[in-house]
């Protein structure tokens, strides 16, 4: 009888399980402008459209507002279409580990495990947003690479190390790398940000080896500049058995300065699995912004439509 109510109860709680909708990748290749429904939490986990999944359910609480996240024209990049997604932070000027107060976030599910990715996107921080505050911690994960299984694999920032450089970081392997002292968040976005638009672009490539030397790839660009690049690591994906089955962009953020809540917007993202068209300006293939995402993009093309 025992066995038989346990067995009951496994089945419940699988039967009521999120089931994750899959993007759709065409030769190779998948993009959106969020041109769905408004949408606005709260929802514990589901699929909101254009290829995002709600992922958790924080609330972010200022005084007597509630803010979740979004899919809205608000949060819309006037150099594409559509809507785009909206975080909401709270900066306090108070340590916060792990994670200052902010909205949950999103979920894109890829169809099948992947090695290799190009992924790029726009952001904006809203006017008066900026990184600096107490202790050593603050910084923004922009986006996290996930497992299969969803669970944490390589993380790229912004704002970490002197509250302004971009790194990424293996929650595998260990490794990590700091953009250079004279490449900045702030370079990009203004020493306090003036709500203009930015795109960013990720380059990682699996190891296909489990032990040294390793010939795992990575590389970050803002606005077509190279903010650091590494040709020979462990990335810590086929080295511990696993592969890429997602990405979750604005994923959350740790102390921040005393600036109130603000928003933080994405939009116009596109990703492939193959090579795609572009070259920056050394000649290493990339996707590029809008305007030339089809074609070979200069170093440094963007555009900068502003939020204030």
């Amino acid at each position: 009888m025992k066995k038989l109510i346990l067995s009951a109860f496994c089945l419940f709680i699988v039967s009521t399980a999120h089931a994750y909708t899959p993007i759709t990748f065409t030769d190779g290749k998948w993009e959106e402008s969020f041109d769905c429904d408004e949408w606005s939490g709260p929802l514990a986990s589901g699929y909101i459209g254009c290829g995002i999944e709600r992922w958790g359910n924080q609330e972010l609480v200022s005084g007597e507002t509630t803010y979740w996240d979004q899919m809205t024209t608000s949060a819309n990049n006037p150099a594409g279409t559509g809507r785009g997604l909206r975080q909401y932070v709270l900066g306090t000027g108070e340590l916060s580990v792990p994670e200052a107060p902010a909205t949950a976030g999103f979920l894109i599910v890829f169809p099948a495990n992947q090695y290799e990715i190009w992924m790029r996107f726009y952001v904006r921080y809203q006017s008066g947003f900026y990184f600096a505050g107490p202790g050593d911690l603050g910084g923004e994960k922009l986006l996290y690479f996930k497992k299969p299984d969803f669970g944490n694999l390589i993380a790229f920032n912004a704002g970490y190390q002197d509250y302004s450089t971009f790194s990424y970081a293996s929650m595998t392997s260990g490794t990590y790398k700091f953009s250079a002292n004279d490449v900045n968040w702030s370079d990009f976005f203004g020493e306090t940000s003036d709500g203009s638009w930015h795109y960013i672009e990720i380059y990682m490539k699996s190891e296909t080896v489990t032990e040294a030397p390793f010939d795992g790839k990575v590389r970050m660009w803002c606005d077509g500049t190279l903010v650091f690049e590494d040709t020979a690591i462990d990335l810590g994906i086929f080295s511990t058995g696993t592969t890429i089955g997602g990405v979750s962009p604005l994923h959350n953020l740790h102390s921040l300065p005393d600036f109130g809540v603000k928003a933080i917007d994405f939009d116009d993202v596109v990703i492939y699995t193959t090579t795609p068209p572009g070259r920056d300006a050394a000649d290493n293939p990339f996707i590029g912004p809008i305007e030339a995402a089809e074609e070979p993009a200069a170093s440094g093309a963007g555009g900068t439509m502003s939020m204030r």
